[in-house]
């Protein structure tokens, strides 16, 4: 054993430290490379879902202010259509009830024009009858009694009961 320094075989060493290459190369192959892929793919993964779940949360905060702005705009848009419904409706009853004032007005202008022609023929008739009184008086007392006298007489108590 000539090799041997203090009792230390160099090839033994040599082959011993080559096993260690070898075994740290096939561990290395074996288990640390799939190792490392899986836990960068897993690192991906988690990454890929937090930037999904980053982009999820823009998104729905988005549509949460689309959301407010369509609310609001639909609020406005109803005090809006409030306003105008009411707006009609207060036009609507005014249109009738300027119509009723005018239907009342043309009522009443027919009844003062109806009254008014009544009373005138009341009027008339009651001229006609007085006159055809006036008339069958006169004939009766002229035919009562031809003498002047009682024409005096009859005019007389004529303007006696007009006093």
């Amino acid at each position: 054993m000539s090799d041997t320094i203090l009792g230390i075989n160099f090839l033994q060493i040599l082959l011993h430290a080559f096993n260690l290459v070898i075994l740290v190369g096939g561990l290395y192959l074996l288990l640390y490379k799939p190792i490392q892929n899986f836990v960068k793919k897993r690192e991906a993964y988690y990454v890929e879902q937090d930037n999904n779940a980053k982009q999820a949360l823009e998104d729905a905060e988005k549509q949460k202010a689309d959301y407010e702005e369509k609310v609001a705009n639909v609020d406005k848009e109803i005090a809006d259509k409030r306003t105008q419904a009411a707006k009609d409706t207060q036009d609507m009853v005014s249109s009738q009830l300027d119509s009723a004032k005018q239907q009342a007005d043309e009522i009443v202008a027919k009844a003062r024009k109806q009254a008014e022609e009544e009373k005138a023929k009341m009027v008339e008739d009651a001229q006609k009858e007085i006159a055809s009184l006036a008339v069958l008086a006169t004939e009766k007392l002229v035919n009562e009694s031809s003498n002047m006298t009682t024409v005096d007489q009859f005019i007389k108590a004529a303007e006696g009961s007009d006093d």
